[in-house]
């Protein structure tokens, strides 16, 4: 092979991880996995899941939780919102028990790009995870409390390098 033989194979190669959006799919694969981790599991970076102090009484109301409460108080009394004897027993009454950081879901669309995994790109070698400023704020807020979850574990990052490393096989094949 001559040098501008081999030149041109690279750039062939170079404009083919462009035009297919390698780094794009494999990072969108990442994202998923992530997304089980996080949204479903409330699985923290480091390891462990997410827990909520249970020793504290909740009243509900709407907004911020997305469904209209009983109107029932402690003493079953009527009220305006409802009471539950903690946050999670009051995620159950608006069915969002296995939501592991919300009640609405919007935190997770946020992070996601939408309901399907979808990372940002920059160019086609640069894709990033990008939130909204409140949701950013929100998720500072929860990193504080809970511990970090948005970060990669080391798992996920060995299976993204795997992604991109079979992807940049089949594509070079």
């Amino acid at each position: 092979m001559t040098p501008q033989e081999w030149i041109d194979m690279m750039r062939a190669q170079a404009e083919a991880i462009v035009t297919n959006r390698v780094l794009f799919l494999a990072t969108t694969g990442t994202m998923a996995e992530m997304s089980v981790r996080i949204w479903e599991d409330g699985g923290l970076s480091k390891g462990g899941t997410i827990a909520y102090k249970e020793d504290y009484e909740v009243y509900i109301y709407k907004p911020p939780f997305p469904r209209a409460p009983n109107g029932r108080g402690k003493t079953g009394r009527k009220i305006k919102g409802q009471w539950a004897p903690s946050y999670i027993a009051a995620k159950a009454t608006q069915d969002r028990a296995d939501l592991p950081f919300e009640l609405t879901g919007d935190f997770r669309l946020a992070w996601a790009g939408g309901v399907t995994p979808t990372p940002r790109e920059r160019d086609p070698f640069f894709c990033f995870i990008d939130l909204p400023t409140k949701e950013a704020k929100k998720s500072e807020g929860l990193e504080n409390q809970k511990g970090v979850f948005l970060d990669l574990t080391k798992e996920e990052e060995e299976s993204h390098t795997r992604r991109l490393n079979d992807l940049l096989n089949q594509l070079l094949q």
